[in-house]
């Protein structure tokens, strides 16, 4: 469980387990076990104790590792392995102070220059996570947009539609039978009032 003093340093004790992404914002003493990434802001000491297992990313001004460590350090001021350090992973550190009798294995970078560059390459991998969950994002839209149907109104054409006989009746008492006609209102209107005297018609029958 973590816990902080009064000094403000969290601790993880010893029969804690921590799993996760764990940000500070002072100094902290692991004595449980982690398996995640750490992040301390700010001034303090991070401070991995003898009994501690640690397998984990991690990134603070100043590291202190007793215990068994697996992962990457980045520390911006000093990075230092006591005699009972186990450490296997990639460093980089501004200075690095390791005591006679510590393990060391993997890769390792000393100096400011190595820090700027690290927190460098850490700056451009996140912007390229951001651009990348951005681009996919408009992507996912762009195809839904593409997907959806288009909707398109049909208006049905203005015609009149008029019984046949009463159409045959005003263009000359002609029989016809009983079925429906659609003819142009307009020579309809004009042959059915009388105002004039043209007997053709456009029907369809």
């Amino acid at each position: 469980m973590a816990e902080q003093n009064q000094t403000n340093q969290t601790i993880i004790g010893a029969g804690a387990r921590f799993k996760g992404e764990l940000t500070l914002s002072g100094g902290a003493l692991i004595q449980g076990t982690v398996e995640g990434s750490i992040i301390a802001e700010g001034p303090g000491e991070l401070k991995f104790a003898a009994q501690s297992q640690t397998r984990a990313s991690v990134r603070a001004a100043t590291v202190l590792i007793e215990g068994q460590y697996d992962g990457d350090v980045l520390a911006t001021e000093r990075l230092q392995l006591t005699s009972s350090a186990r450490v296997t992973g990639e460093v980089v550190a501004a200075a690095m102070i390791v005591a006679e009798g510590a393990t060391f294995t993997g890769k390792v970078a000393i100096g400011p220059d190595a820090v700027a560059a690290s927190t460098k390459a850490a700056g451009n991998s996140m912007n390229s996570a951001m651009n990348s969950s951005i681009n996919n994002a408009m992507n996912i839209e762009s195809h839904a947009r593409a997907a959806a149907p288009a909707t398109m109104e049909s208006k049905p054409a203005s015609r009149t539609s008029v019984r046949l006989p009463d159409w045959a009746a005003a263009n000359g008492g002609a029989a016809a039978a009983s079925s429906e006609a659609s003819v142009n209102r307009s020579d309809w209107m004009a042959q059915t009032t009388g105002r004039t005297g043209q007997k053709s018609a456009s029907a369809e029958v």
